[in-house]
Order: structure tokens, then sequence, then C-alpha cells
């Protein structure tokens, strides 16, 4: 049976690895969300975390040349680490003010720059490459050696596989330590501490002493928390006070000072908020249902619906998906559009938006803009099966409920009220920050 809390999962977990996680605690917690994963019947896949032929060669070069710049430079000016994938604008304006006032460098971690920008920020010592080269070549090799199936009954772990990984982490994590004195970081900010190249960043700024920091990758998705805890870091924040005191509810009080409330980090103001004839519907991942006929067809309820007040359907797949080949032909030979815009210029042109569960959601209710979750969109049933986090001003509808709520909103002026979140991010980083500069 399926656990329906964290409280359930994590007792679950920890009976089940007890042995594993005395003997190789370190390996362990580099493998946890990836466990907890298969303890919930949900099949997790490494590659993220494997390399490619290219990205050895890179981690190699980078690991020898950082070697002969430490022995040659000296300390660099004092500096907050960042990775936060470039995702969330407000935290990222916030600490660039804040650096500014205390003559303090902050280093933006980016995933997206191309390999030649690159390889000419590592040379120059412009950007540190810490999220890839934490796991070397060596873990990343033993961990594609473990094998979890796509039905998640079987995984494949030994003591032979977990004692090497224990002792590799180990190596890298002292390895780590010497790149983060010299790089002078005096505080790192992630946007989460349990997939395996975090896990073992936070333990070697633990090592090092240096507070590491979590903002919560999103608003969270269910009382399962997998990705959210435990908390591997010396401070998480989540978005809202109602996450916070949800999460209270599932750790152990002496926990309760690990945990706070920032505000929502990626909120922008939309300038030129216009009405238009847009319903915007912004997917969860629908992987799972896109070949579901009854899935397809309440789509088509929902369109037929919006069609009648004369209004177009845009569907905005997640970010995973937006790439997806099989999902986009299905939606395509279904006769329904795409989003090809930022998000902030679908939400500008959109008369509400609706969908399953998604921060854009909220940053659409945020905005004024109204903002319904669809019971019918809802692929994997979170909404009615489990005990999920209710989104911010956010309603949870059926599809049919539309038709009053079209019908109320068509040729009205909308009141759309921003909800500015950057005062209240700063004055709380800013309080946070002080207690390290």
């Amino acid at each position: 049976m399926r656990p329906i809390d964290y409280k359930e999962l994590n007792s679950l977990f920890l009976s089940e690895y007890s042995d594993y996680i005395e003997k190789y605690p370190i390996a362990i917690d580099i493998l946890a969300l990836p466990l907890r994963f298969h303890l919930l019947g949900i099949y997790y896949s490494f590659d993220k975390v494997l390399f490619t032929a290219s990205d050895i060669a890179g981690v190699f070069f980078y690991r020898f040349y950082l070697f002969l710049v430490m022995q040659i430079l000296p300390v660099r000016k004092k500096r907050i680490l960042t990775i936060f994938n470039g995702r969330f604008t407000v935290i990222s304006e916030a600490l660039a003010l804040y650096a500014s006032k205390h003559n303090i460098k902050v280093e933006s971690h980016d995933n997206r720059l191309s390999p030649i920008k690159k390889l000419s920020r590592a040379l120059l010592l412009k950007e540190i490459f810490i999220f890839k080269i934490g796991l070397s070549v060596f873990a990343r090799k033993i961990i594609k050696k473990i094998r979890i199936n796509s039905n998640s009954d079987f995984i494949s772990i030994n003591d032979d596989i977990l004692n090497k990984l224990n002792s590799s982490v180990e190596n890298d994590m002292d390895y780590l330590v010497r790149v983060i004195k010299f790089f002078n970081i005096q505080e790192v900010m992630c946007d989460n501490d349990c997939y395996p190249e975090s896990v073992i960043l936070s333990k070697a700024f633990s090592k090092a002493k240096v507070r590491f920091t979590v903002i919560n990758h999103g608003y969270i998705s269910d009382q399962s928390y997998v990705g959210s805890l435990p908390i591997n870091a010396d401070m998480l924040f989540v978005w809202t006070e109602f996450e916070k005191m949800a999460i209270k509810s599932m750790i152990g009080c002496n926990e309760f000072s690990k945990i706070d409330c920032i505000g929502f980090p990626k909120l922008e103001k939309i300038n030129n908020l216009i009405k238009k004839n847009i319903v915007l519907c912004i997917m969860a991942p629908i992987i799972d249902c896109v070949e579901n006929d009854a899935y397809i067809e309440s789509i088509n309820k929902i369109y037929a619906i919006i069609s009648s007040f004369n209004l177009d359907l845009i569907i905005r797949l997640h970010p995973a998906e937006r790439g997806n080949k099989k999902i986009v032909e299905k939606l395509n030979s279904c006769g329904f559009a795409l989003s090809q815009r930022s998000l902030l210029d679908e939400l500008s042109r959109s008369r509400i938006v609706i969908g399953s569960y998604s921060s854009a959601l909220v940053e659409a209710a945020y905005n004024g803009i109204p903002a319904y979750q669809i019971n019918e969109l809802d692929c994997k049933k979170w909404l009615s099966q489990l005990k999920i986090i209710p989104l911010d001003n956010v309603i949870k509808i059926s599809f049919i409920d539309l038709i009053a709520i079209l019908a109320k909103t068509n040729n009205c002026v909308l009141d759309r009220t921003y909800k500015d979140s950057f005062a209240g991010i700063y004055k709380n980083l800013s309080d946070y920050l002080n207690t390290s500069f």
C-alpha cells in the first residue's frame, strides 16, 4: 500500500534500509531520493546523474585545472553561491541588491550556458561548476550499476556497491571542501537538497562549516514530501506559511528552527495585463495519461465549453515534457493549440488560467488572474486521492463549473491586482544573511 504521508514513508524507509543506513550512511543519503520513490512505486531515472563522454572529459579537465589554480592564486573575494537554474527571479534580484550593499560577490550557477561559454567562464574563474564536479566520474559509474525497473518492484543495491559509493563520496567531499575554501564561499543557496548531486554538496558545505540553504524548488505537491524532506540543509525556505505549517506537522520539534517561509520566489509582475480571449491550461506532467482516451476526452469537453464562449484554449505543457514528441504529436493530432510563448506572455493575454497542480497557477492568482484547479485534468489523481497541500488563492472545481465562471467573466473588466513579493523577500533574505555576514 502506498504511504499516504511523509511520516509513513519515512518509517517505511528506515525499516526497509536500516542495516544499510548504519553501515553506509553517506551512500544511503546520496540514494535516499530514488529509494523513497521506489517505496512509493514510482520509477526514478538516473539519467541526470550519469555522464556523457564529453561530460567525463570536461570534469577531468576542470578538476585538474582547479587543482593547478588553487596552488598558485590567492583565496578569492568572499561570495554567495546560488544554484537555482535561473528560475527564482525575485530571489536573484534580492541577492544582487544585498551583495551590492555588502561588497559580496554572488556566484550564480547556470546550467543553461552553452559548452563554449561554460569553458570560458570556467577558465576565467567566473563561475564555479560545483554542481557538476561534486559527484566524481567514479561515483557516477557506481550509481550507473544501480537498476530500478519500470515497475519499481526491484532495486539492485548491495553491500559491494554501497561500500564503494560510500568511500568514493567521502573522497569527493574532501575535494569539494578545498574548492569551497579557495573560492571563499560563505553561503550557498540551492533549490533542493535531495537529489544525489545536492546531497553531496550539502554534506561538503557542512564539513567546510558553510551554511547550506535550500529554497524549495516548487510548490509542494503532496504530503509524501519527496524532494523536500528530510531536511539535509541548514535551513529550508518554503513559499507560503501554509506549507511551513504543513511540514512542521511532519517533522520533529527539534527541526522546527530549520523551516521558514520566504515568500513566492519567482513571481514577476505582468506590466501589460490586457484582456484577451485566451484560456491558458497549465499542465502538470501528463506522460502517463496522454494515451488515455478518457483523459483526452476530458480535455475535449473543456475545449468545447471554452469555444462556446468564443474563447481559445492554449495548452502549456510542463517544462520537462515540451520536447516530448509523443505528447506534442498526440495533442496536435487532437487539434489542441500548444503554448510557444514565455509564461509571462501567456499570462498577460489570458482571461483565466486552469490546470491541475502547478506553481504557475499561484503565479497567475498573485497577478490577479482567476486560477482554477480542474479535477478532470488531474492526471495522477492527486486532487481526489491524496492529502495534497492546496494552492494559494487557487480554487478547485469540476470542468462543468467553467460554464458559470466564463459566463461571469465574459464581457467584463477583470480586477487584476498584483501582489508584490520583492520587498518582503528582500527583508527576509537580508535578515537571514545578516546572521552570516
